[in-house]
């Protein structure tokens, strides 16, 4: 797992709904969202990734080859990015007046859960510096769960910060999750991971794998490298 290896170790708006593609994966449509709403316009680098790709992940020690389907939001949304979503994960996208943000939930066994998901969501240029506890403040059993931790974790190469949490939500599951935060081309982003514990070997490799795949389109470059070899600090 990516962000909660750590956490692993020691112990929701709701996802659009949208058509189902050949290979299992599932996108929502991001016509309704409001054209220009994350503001100006970027530069996009024009993108020869092929519509989906043969993958293989590790799940508990054995490897699972799958079909990944491309993801990439309209250009309204001005959030100029694109990855991979493995199949039973709905990719959803919304946008506001603050800015975009893409949501993968897991649909493991064709039942969506939305409290299994992983959201990215970059801010307009110009915001204010992120915080965690702004982000996780959706939340509020995080502060009234008796189990709840909440702890400052090595960040990954293309955040400057990074937390990992657990706490027990309203139905009683145990939720891990972690928040990592950004900066890309001026603007402010996070990474939101968040499910319940029992999801983890099948749901960690997964969200890292989509991580990886991830690659900046107005600069062209991997989400990951693109930091640990020029970071953006603009």
């Amino acid at each position: 797992m990516l962000f909660i290896a750590a956490l692993c170790a020691c112990g929701s708006p709701d996802a659009g709904n949208g058509g189902v593609a050949e290979d299992g994966n599932s996108v929502a449509s991001a016509g309704d969202t409001a054209a220009g709403a994350a503001g100006s316009t970027p530069t996009v680098v024009a993108t020869s990734r092929p519509r989906s790709l043969q993958d293989t992940i590790s799940v508990e020690g054995e490897p699972v080859v799958e079909t990944w389907a491309l993801v990439e939001p309209d250009e309204k949304l001005n959030f100029p990015f694109t990855t991979y979503s493995p199949p039973r994960v709905v990719t959803s996208f919304d946008s506001d007046a603050a800015g975009s943000s893409v949501r993968f939930t897991a649909a493991f066994g064709g039942t969506t859960n939305p409290d299994a998901y992983m959201e990215v969501r970059l801010l307009v240029s110009k915001s204010r510096p992120l915080r965690a506890e702004n982000v996780l403040s959706r939340f509020p059993e995080m502060r009234t769960s008796g189990d709840h931790e909440f702890r400052v974790q090595p960040p990954p190469p293309f955040a400057d910060t990074n937390y990992s949490f657990r706490y027990t939500n309203r139905s009683g599951v145990p939720i891990v999750g972690s928040v990592a935060l950004g900066k890309h081309n001026g603007r402010y982003f996070y990474v939101l991971e968040h499910f319940p514990a029992e999801y983890g070997d099948g749901m960690g490799p997964r969200l890292a794998r989509i991580i990886e795949h991830w690659r900046w389109e107005d600069t062209g470059r991997p989400l990951i490298t693109a930091a640990a070899t020029q970071p953006d600090r603009k």
